[in-house]
């Protein structure tokens, strides 16, 4: 969400100076391409743009059904002066065969809600409201924008409506549909080293892929690409293999995207692995505990191991197998009820493997 951030830090003061006593001094509308969020300009004269990119030209070609071109929502900053009034905003959105567009098009709306309100400018937003323009059928298109603001130019009601801008031209960008590739990337999963994370994936098909854009977030939104494979462009099923030599402390989601060589991307599921140091790798708590003890299993090495509860004078109060799958967890053992109360040490053990954890029993 970082550039949802930077759109509510551009919106923290617009200065609009005009006749009128309300009307629309900026638009955007916020899009989902390739799994990417942002804010596309439409309306910038006069006022702070809301965005970073420009809605205009050619958006990217999309295989069908892939979901990877939405329309998420929407903002709109408004003003009003003097006795002047703003009660809602508004996008209208259709989109058409580049082309042939129809004589009287039919627009869909959405309604944007109050985000934020001045004496003199209000801000409306609908972020959460995907619709899915890669359903349409294989073929070229043009997506038409307007937006609308309601209120009055001289008291409080709702009366009249005013577009974004006055010449009554529409912001409208293309977009293509093709038919999806006969390609599978699947098994995508990772393992966490001690300074590092090995990722891997498998293809059953890439003969169409160009290359691999691996594709790492701390936040399993905001994704940037850290590195790129080539593909082996094969008919056959093949394995493929990236470490991430810089991985941060705690939560790492990735993903990979593959580029096709019709121009159109996929994405992958995401996944998520934890990357801590060796010596925090097991964490307990409560800490001092009761009976029920929850060790929560981050960025240790997968495998099985034998968990074990001694005590501190090394009399074995448990054991019990635990198959790690390399994505982080918690799991609860219970303690006998009759556990003096002291100091005790958790070990995970395996043929080469070896944490230790001391906690407390109160």
């Amino acid at each position: 969400m970082k550039k949802f951030l930077l759109f509510c830090l551009s919106l923290s003061a617009i200065a609009f100076n005009a006749v009128a006593g309300f009307g629309i001094s900026s638009s955007a509308v916020y899009l989902n391409l390739n799994g990417s969020l942002g804010y596309y300009n439409t309306k910038t004269s006069g006022s702070t743009p809301l965005g970073v990119e420009s809605f205009a030209g050619k958006l990217g070609v999309f295989a069908n059904n892939s979901g990877n071109l939405k329309i998420m929502g929407a903002a709109v900053s408004t003003f009003k002066t003097g006795g002047g009034n703003v009660c809602s905003g508004t996008l209208y959105y259709t989109v058409y065969l580049k082309g042939n567009r129809p004589a009287t098009p039919v627009f869909a709306s959405v309604e944007l809600s109050l985000y934020s309100s001045g004496t003199t400018n209000q801000q409306w937003l609908n972020t959460n409201n995907p619709i899915d323009l890669t359903t349409y059928p294989v073929g070229d298109y043009l997506l038409e924008l307007y937006y609308v603001a309601s209120g009055n130019d001289i008291n409080g009601n709702c009366s009249e409506t005013k577009l974004d801008n006055g010449t009554g031209t529409d912001y409208i960008a293309s977009f293509s549909i093709t038919n999806p590739l006969a390609l599978s990337i699947s098994g995508l999963s990772g393992i966490v080293y001690d300074a590092s994370v090995a990722i891997k994936w498998s293809a059953q098909s890439d003969r169409d892929i160009l290359v691999y854009e691996v594709q790492k977030s701390e936040n399993g939104l905001d994704f940037t690409t850290i590195g790129t494979v080539n593909s082996k462009q094969s008919s056959t099923p093949d394995n493929y293999y990236f470490t991430d030599l810089a991985p941060v402390i705690g939560a790492n989601y990735y993903r990979i995207k593959s580029d096709n060589n019709d121009g159109t991307i996929n994405l992958t599921n995401i996944i998520r692995l934890y990357f801590v140091t060796v010596e925090n790798s097991v964490l307990i708590y409560p800490n001092p505990s009761g009976n029920v003890l929850t060790v929560r299993l981050a960025g240790i090495y997968k495998n099985n191991y034998q968990l074990s509860i001694l005590s501190s004078s090394g009399q074995t109060i448990l054991s019990t197998p635990e198959i790690y799958d390399g994505i982080d967890k918690s799991i609860n053992v219970n303690l006998p009820t009759t556990l003096p109360k002291g100091i005790y040490w958790l070990f995970l053990i395996d043929k080469s493997q070896f944490y230790k954890q001391a906690f407390m029993v109160k």
